[in-house]
């Protein structure tokens, strides 16, 4: 394997196995030091995730960034609808097609199709 000229390579070997791992460090231009460690070939570190924390199905983030869509499309929504009922002295271009209640509405519905679909109940 070859490496670039602004890569160093220092071997580490753990005492308490026969394995020996490379600590790649990066000293180009612009980039801070910052260690890769890489298996030799054939050694595959591998990792499991699961979606169970003690017996309790965790929450999605997607979850989260549903609620964050609500939280955002309500407010959009709700600046669209002040607008209507309550136009400014000095209208912006194309006002006249309500942008903020369209894409308020837009991002109302996207928010709760993300909270419907990813939440528990």
């Amino acid at each position: 394997m070859t490496w670039p000229d602004s890569y160093r390579k220092l071997a580490k070997t753990d005492p308490s196995s026969t394995k020996t791992f490379i600590t790649v460090y990066n000293f180009g231009m612009g980039s801070r030091l910052s260690p890769v460690i890489m298996a030799p070939a054939g050694h595959y570190v591998q990792s499991q995730m699961s979606m169970h924390d003690n017996g309790k199905q965790m929450i999605s983030i997607w979850f989260f960034i549903g609620l964050l869509l609500l939280v955002y499309g309500a407010i959009i929504m709700s600046v669209g609808m002040w607008e209507l009922f309550s136009p400014p002295a000095h209208p912006p271009v194309l006002a006249e097609l309500r942008p903020s209640l369209w894409w308020g509405a837009l991002i109302l519905i996207l928010g709760a199709i993300f909270v419907g679909s990813h939440s528990k109940w």
